[in-house]
């Protein structure tokens, strides 16, 4: 975990990727294309990869919170907002 301690991270995007993967930058889901420590779905990674400029595979965790962090913006305007959604739908 020392590379997300470098990273600063909200007390809800903490939670979330916990949430989502444990923090694990390799998790993959064996039922979808979700994959990463957001378990963005392929079509989504290709999507916030390319408005960043990374690889939609990237495990980079760094890439992959930018990643995470755009897509949260554009769908629920904060991560508190994603939090909550999750707490009441089970995912984000």
């Amino acid at each position: 975990m020392s590379s997300l301690d470098r990273q600063s991270l909200s007390p809800a995007e903490k939670e979330l990727l916990f949430r989502e993967s444990s923090m694990n930058p390799l998790a993959k889901n064996k039922t979808s294309s979700a994959f990463g420590i957001w378990q963005g779905l392929y079509p989504t990674r290709v999507k916030y990869a390319a408005k960043i400029g990374v690889h939609p595979n990237t495990t980079d965790v760094h890439e992959q919170i930018g990643m995470f962090r755009v897509y949260v913006q554009d769908r629920y305007g904060t991560a508190e907002k994603a939090l909550a959604y999750h707490k009441a739908n089970g995912y984000y």
